[in-house]
């Protein structure tokens, strides 16, 4: 991936893609028997992480800590406002033990948890503290044993944070012309054969989204082999990237962020609804929603109170 505008538009239409395959995921439905939200989950949440990698730069002190109280509230809000959501649509207990909530990220509010982490890592061991390849290597290491470290249940993202950790770093990776370059010249085949056969284990193997501790002894290994199943299907995406994308989608990818966090209410109140009148989906009723609720979120995003809540002005 370059730097050039061109190359941006570029991804911003993938981000778009990937975010519609995010609210998919998280829509239940029949797919006969295809088993597509297996497939979604081998790559999509690494394929973001990669791309949040790329785009992570070295900041001033002040652009840091500007940027981190940002994600901080953006948190803060959001996790407050599925809370409250938690205590209006279920009998919860109101009492100070639902404090503990604030740590427990609701939904999909755990990868803001972990960009917080991975860019304030940046930010401390920068490229020119130590070297890159030393910083994957490490994260591997660290996304490997952090599974023994009895700490799991979502809190405070601890697993998803270091599990996806080495996408993080393998995306800082290819900032490097050099490191773009050993991609561009893998031969096509290999990595459409690679890519397929990843795809197939992936078809049998539980969706990769580790949140909890190794509970059996063929866990750690588990999570290091579909960690490599998904750094090869990103390669291979990355690598035949379609030179166009519509411009909508384009377009809308810029607001990945927007649909991110207002689609996970979205999900809680759809269930809701298909319970009540008794409701089931299958594959293509499935993206209709998804569509639904893409366009409901645009359509949110001309009032003001909904991008106040997202800090913009």
């Amino acid at each position: 991936m370059t730097n050039s505008s061109n190359r941006n538009i570029l991804v911003d239409g993938i981000k778009f893609i990937l975010i519609c395959l995010v609210i998919l995921g998280h829509i239940s439905y029949y797919d006969y028997g295809l088993r597509i939200n297996r497939i979604i989950y081998s790559f999509h949440m690494p394929l973001f992480v990669i791309i949040s990698g790329i785009y992570t730069h070295q900041k001033s002190k002040e652009s840091f800590l500007k940027s981190t109280k940002k994600l901080i509230l953006l948190y803060l809000i959001f996790q407050i406002g599925h809370i409250f959501f938690s205590i209006i649509t279920t009998n919860i207990v109101v009492d100070l033990s639902i404090l503990i909530k604030i740590i427990d990220p609701a939904i999909a509010l755990w990868y803001l948890l972990c960009i917080i982490f991975w860019r304030t890592m940046y930010f401390l061991l920068s490229p020119n503290k130590i070297d890159i390849k030393i910083l994957f290597i490490l994260s591997i290491v660290l996304s490997f044993i952090s599974g023994f470290i009895p700490l799991g249940n979502n809190f405070l993202a601890f697993q998803r944070t270091f599990s996806f950790l080495p996408f993080f770093v393998f995306g800082l990776m290819l900032r490097s012309e050099k490191e773009r370059t050993i991609i561009i010249k893998i031969k096509p085949i290999f990595l459409i054969v690679s890519a397929l056969i990843a795809l197939i284990f992936a078809f049998y193997l539980p969706g990769f989204m580790p949140s909890s501790p190794y509970k059996t002894f063929h866990d750690p290994f588990l999570r290091l082999f579909q960690s490599f199943l998904a750094l090869i299907i990103c390669i291979g995406i990355i690598k035949f990237l379609p030179k166009r994308i519509p411009a909508f989608f384009c377009k809308m990818g810029q607001w990945t962020l927007y649909y991110y966090l207002y689609h996970t209410f979205m999900i809680r109140v759809i269930p809701l609804l298909l319970d009540h009148y008794n409701i089931s989906l299958n594959v293509f009723e499935a993206l209709i929603i998804v569509a639904l609720i893409v366009i409901l979120i645009t359509l949110m995003h001309k009032i003001k109170l909904f991008r106040l809540l997202l800090l913009e002005k």
